[in-house]
């Protein structure tokens, strides 16, 4: 959705919405829309997290992070091996 909004700025951000008002671009409703849509998946999925977060979280939740992930890939790789998760 982000990336959709992006190209339509990127592409037609100067366009006007309504002839009669000039000062209401495009890029201001899709800004709104960005705005509005972001709201609700905030809504529904709760706030974003960074990734210090994310690996704080995994850890007093006992997961295992991608992090942890990504260097058993990479020890694996250095050993010659294939990981389950590769295919």
């Amino acid at each position: 959705f982000i990336n959709a909004c992006k190209a339509v700025l990127l592409n037609f951000g100067n366009l006007a919405v309504d002839e009669a008002n000039q000062d209401e671009n495009l890029a201001a409703k899709v800004k709104q829309i960005a705005a509005e849509a972001e709201v609700v998946a905030t809504q529904i999925y709760g706030q974003g997290m960074d990734v210090r977060e994310q690996q704080d979280r995994a850890w007093a939740e006992e997961t295992t992070s991608i992090f942890d992930l990504e260097q058993l890939e990479i020890e694996a790789e250095q050993r010659g091996e294939e990981v389950p998760w590769a295919n």
